[in-house]
């Protein structure tokens, strides 16, 4: 966990503080990790379906565009 949030990290710069802020660029990356399917209960930026990763255990950057 501690290298996929390294590799975030290096990503993306660093939020001024600890609060969740949406990132204005989609960067296309590919994640590893556990998928857990939750029930959708008004989370921000859920998914459709409420599927989440988490731990998040690799985080790797793709070729190309999001969309």
């Amino acid at each position: 966990m501690k290298l996929a949030r390294e590799a975030f990290l290096g990503l993306v710069p660093a939020p001024p503080s600890s609060s969740l802020r949406q990132l204005q660029d989609a960067i296309p990356v590919t994640l590893v990790g556990p998928l857990f399917l939750d029930k959708v209960h008004g989370q921000e930026g859920v998914a459709p379906n409420g599927a989440e990763i988490h731990p998040v255990l690799r985080v790797k950057r793709r070729a190309g565009r999001c969309g």
